[in-house]
């Protein structure tokens, strides 16, 4: 039967497509302007690490699991 479906996929020059299954790996470091300060809109998808202080100003929207150590009780910190 193979043969068969072979000899007709030759004779009648079909195009066969093959389903493929490609995994790429893809990291990319962004580093910040000079002066520290990204203005407009970001959107990050994927893992995010920080290690220091983040300051928000406006609203934030996070989709998904937050997983921090420390408590934040709204206050500005100096």
């Amino acid at each position: 039967m193979r043969k068969l479906v072979l000899w007709l996929i030759r004779v009648f020059r079909l195009d066969i497509p093959a389903e493929k299954v490609v995994e790429k790996a893809v990291e990319k470091e962004v580093y910040l302007p000079k002066d520290g300060v990204i203005d407009g809109d970001i959107t990050i998808k994927g893992d995010v690490l920080v290690t220091g202080k983040v300051f928000i100003t406006g609203s934030i929207t996070i989709l998904g699991a937050v997983n921090y150590g420390l408590k934040f009780d709204g206050s500005k910190e100096d």
